[in-house]
């Protein structure tokens, strides 16, 4: 290599030299025997850049580029600013918001008074790393609450905003109403919208409280037992056992059936008593005096309420219920008609009363007298039939008896009992002149008392009394009337039937109704075998059915109006009929129709009415043109 070369490969970097002499290895002693591998050949190590050296050889490349080059980096940088953007909004609003670190709760007392004043808290705590900001909470207080100033039940408030880990406790103050025993439950729901989130969260959360004693007491004083028809006095007192005031009050007092009022302290407005303010540990009463009635063995409530008036409801605060028993007196009277305590009489039957009296004290009671007076226009007063006891009044409808015609009554002893007896008729045809005239009824009233009351029963309820309706059922009438001459429906046929032949007949159906409204009326015959139906009647709008296969005639009428055919003439219905006698008929009256019957309800009484009468025959006796003998089937 010539010494130009050398020098030219002396500073090139990439210049290799060939065949460079390498220095011996001395051997050193202890050094250990090494095996002797490849020569390291010597190598240029390229001096390292400074990271701003880097950037501005970067930065110097830039402007080197082609201009397609720098399209392309434009455009790349255009799509990672927007996704960087993209990525910082949703890191910004769309994080996940863990609203279990918002916590919210209500605490309260767990048992209260009705009537006294409570207080809830309502905490809230914000334990995330943001703001809640817009807070409202609701606060709903079970029914009956008294809040102040008259507010209303439900109330939203707004609290101020949260920071991250801030606490805020809210309270509410009103009075639980309730009955003992009775849980309230108290609701609250906290809306909120947290810092840079646009959704809005909400959290609810209720606290329940047992109403421990009602300090509003109410009871009723009145007697455990009395008889029918005794006038007994009700006191109704109510304290207020508080240290708490009740404004706007009001009583109410519902009575049982029978219970008929004479005298009232203080006078109420349509059964409400305005009580208005009770103070703390005040207290009132109201007198309630009359007669009650009813069934020996009932038990009769009454009820009082003590509230106020919300709108149009009442909500009560207190109640108290107290009942009493309708018990016999000393002297106690029953009576039966028939064997029946429940009897429906009907026109014309005989009515067989009996009275049964009774000594339910512990001492002989002296001159006891017994009475029964009618009420009725629907009773013979003539046939009264006594049995040789008592006496009949006809002016006052009564019948008495005492010691003078019964000598058991001079003295009755302790559970002495007795019967009286007597009868009497039931008119056969009730007075019915005018339309007013129905739903007969025969009324009285039994009485037992004793005219020398013992001092011991001077306390008690000696008299007795027992009032008895006995309804009167209606009279349903039907009258089925054979014609051959007939102006309605005209026949053929020889007279007197013959064998073998046809004649034609007519019959009139009546039908009348005495005393009271009936329905589901309806009239019902049954066609002999040698007479067939003609299938012709008049009116022609009459409910007239006829099966052909159990020869059954029906007329279903329906409701049928009381004083048919005494007030307002008769229901009628007319219909052909077809004899073809056979020869075992011969030298008799043949049979057109058997027997007739009329059913139906009397709207009055609930029973059942029915009526039947006899058949009709070939003879026609109600048509003045024929005869035994042209009744008679002939050859």
């Amino acid at each position: 290599m010539s010494l130009d070369e050398l020098q030219k490969n002396l500073y090139n970097p990439e210049a290799e030299f060939k065949n460079r002499p390498v220095p011996s290895v001395d051997f050193v002693p202890g050094a250990g025997n090494h095996p002797q591998g490849p020569e390291k050949q010597w190598q240029y190590e390229e001096p390292q850049k400074s990271r701003w050296a880097n950037f501005a050889a970067f930065w110097k490349s830039l402007f080197s580029l082609t201009s397609l080059q720098k399209k392309y980096f434009l455009i790349g940088g255009i799509v990672l600013l927007i996704l960087i953007g993209a990525l910082v909004v949703w890191i910004y609003y769309w994080t996940p918001f863990d609203q279990s670190k918002v916590e919210f709760s209500i605490s309260g007392p767990e048992s209260v008074v009705s009537g006294e004043d409570v207080m809830y808290i309502a905490k809230i705590k914000n334990t995330t790393k943001i703001s809640l900001n817009d807070i409202k909470l609701t606060f709903y207080w079970p029914e009956n609450t008294i809040l102040e100033n008259g507010s209303e039940l439900t109330s939203t408030m707004d609290v101020d905003n949260l920071l991250a880990g801030q606490e805020k406790e809210i309270d509410f103050k009103g009075k639980l109403i309730g009955e003992k025993g009775s849980d309230k439950e108290i609701k609250t729901s906290l809306s909120y919208q947290p810092e840079k989130i646009k959704a809005r969260f909400e959290k609810t959360a209720s606290f329940s409280t047992s109403i421990l004693a009602v300090p509003l007491v109410l009871n009723f004083d009145m007697p455990s037992k009395v008889s029918n028809g005794q006038q007994i006095t009700v006191a109704l007192s109510y304290i207020n056992d508080s240290d708490s005031t009740f404004d706007n009050l009001v009583m109410k007092i519902e009575y049982p059936d029978g219970f008929k009022v004479s005298s009232v302290y203080p006078q109420p407005q349509e059964n409400v008593w305005q009580i208005g303010t009770l103070q703390a540990r005040a207290e009132g009463k109201i007198l309630l005096t009359g007669t009650i009635d009813g069934n020996r063995g009932d038990t009769k409530t009454f009820k009082g309420y003590m509230g106020v008036v919300k709108g149009s409801n009442f909500a009560a605060y207190a109640d108290t219920t107290k009942s009493l028993q309708l018990s016999l007196p000393a002297l106690s009277v029953d009576q039966s008609i028939n064997n029946s305590n429940t009897y429906v009489a009907s026109p014309g039957e005989i009515l067989n009363y009996s009275i049964k009296y009774h000594n339910n004290s512990t001492v002989s009671i002296p001159s006891v007298k017994i009475a029964c007076k009618f009420d009725t226009k629907a009773l013979d007063f003539y046939s009264f039939d006594l049995k040789s006891k008592g006496n009949f009044d006809v002016d006052t409808s009564t019948i008495t008896w005492d010691q003078t015609s019964v000598p058991e009554l001079g003295l009755v002893n302790p559970g002495q009992s007795g019967e009286l007896d007597f009868s009497v008729k039931v008119l056969d045809n009730l007075p019915v002149k005018s339309y007013g005239d129905k739903n007969f009824a025969i009324a009285s009233v039994t009485t037992i008392d004793s005219s020398s009351i013992p001092l011991a029963l001077m306390d008690q309820q000696v008299k007795d009394s027992l009032d008895n309706v006995t309804k009167v059922n209606s009279k349903l009438g039907v009258a089925a009337r054979g014609y051959f001459q007939d102006s309605l429906l005209p026949n053929s046929g020889p007279i007197p039937p013959k064998v073998g032949q046809t004649t034609t007949y007519t019959i009139h159906w009546e039908v009348t109704n005495y005393s009271n409204d009936a329905d589901d009326v309806k009239v019902e015959a049954v066609l002999p075998p040698q007479v067939q139906w003609v299938n012709k009647y008049k009116p022609e709008s009459s409910a007239l059915t006829f099966d052909n296969l159990t020869k059954k005639l029906t007329w279903n009428i329906g409701k049928l109006q009381s004083g048919t055919g005494y007030l307002s003439p008769v229901k009628y219905v007319v219909f052909q009929v077809a004899l073809s006698p056979s020869s075992t008929q011969l030298g008799q009256v043949a049979d057109l129709l058997k027997q007739t019957a009329i059913s139906g309800k009397d709207d009055y009484t609930g029973e059942n009415l029915t009526s039947t009468i006899k058949s009709v025959t070939s003879d026609a006796p109600d048509d003045p043109t024929m005869s035994w003998e042209k009744g008679q089937v002939a050859r």
